[in-house]
């Protein structure tokens, strides 16, 4: 009679025994599925250090403080287009701008919208 389980475990049975037959012949293991990791040997570490970042790449928190420090200013629309956020998320980053005590003023445009600048840059405190 044929069972499930005897299928398995011949299957578990011959990838061991190509797994041994790879050891014995000095050849690293390499797992048939990408899901696995390979196994490590004595002396092998698994790196926890992270990817350098370049140091070319500018934060979206950067690209706005330079929008907002043109003698122009920003739009929340010119914001929103150069970042790929919702226009909630641009207000939320100004008023975080507030509280770590830049002075972010807020005008009205030529064509009635609202035009944000950096007055002033962060003190470390603030006035209150």
């Amino acid at each position: 009679m044929y069972h499930a389980e005897d299928a398995a475990h011949s299957n578990v049975s011959a990838s061991l025994e190509a797994v041994s037959a790879k050891l014995a012949e000095g050849k690293p293991h390499t797992p048939a599925t990408s899901g696995e990791e390979p196994e490590r040997t004595a002396g092998t570490k698994k790196s926890n250090k992270k990817p350098d970042r370049k140091k070319t790449e500018t934060t979206k928190a950067a690209t706005v403080e330079k929008l907002l420090q043109r003698k122009a200013g920003a739009s929340i629309d010119q914001i929103a287009k150069a970042t790929g956020w919702q226009t909630h998320t641009c207000r939320a980053f100004l008023s975080g701008l507030r509280k770590k005590g830049h002075d972010v003023a807020r005008e009205t445009g030529k064509d009635g919208r609202s035009v944000y600048r950096i007055a002033s840059a962060a003190s470390g405190e603030r006035a209150g």
